[in-house]
């Protein structure tokens, strides 16, 4: 389950868009991986880099350090509405993490 309600739409210093997420999945297995959209407050002027999206893990369960990211492979990579996040099972079970992330893009 994925909720890509943005907590905050903010345009300050480095012109960010910020936002809040949650994603879950069901695993059979550790190194299984759920996928879930999150859409920004607000259409950007372009796609930004993945590596100018910063995730902030607000908490886990059941899934490793570093098991979130951003895709960045084509038909996944972030676009002007929205980005894709997928995260890793640790183990067997029901894996879920909530967070904030920060796009900051020099072009917005």
């Amino acid at each position: 389950m994925s909720d890509g309600c943005p907590a905050d739409d903010r345009r300050g210093d480095g012109q960010a868009v910020n936002g809040a997420f949650t994603l879950s999945g069901l695993a059979g297995a550790g190194g299984d991986l759920a996928f879930g959209p999150v859409v920004f407050a607000r259409r950007l002027d372009e796609a930004p880099d993945p590596g100018s999206v910063t995730l902030t893990v607000d908490a886990a369960e059941n899934v490793p350090d570093g098991g979130v990211a951003v895709m960045g492979d084509g038909g996944f990579a972030p676009s002007a509405e929205g980005m894709t996040l997928v995260i890793a099972a640790n183990a067997p079970g029901r894996f879920v993490v909530r967070g904030r992330y920060v796009v900051t893009s020099s072009s917005q």
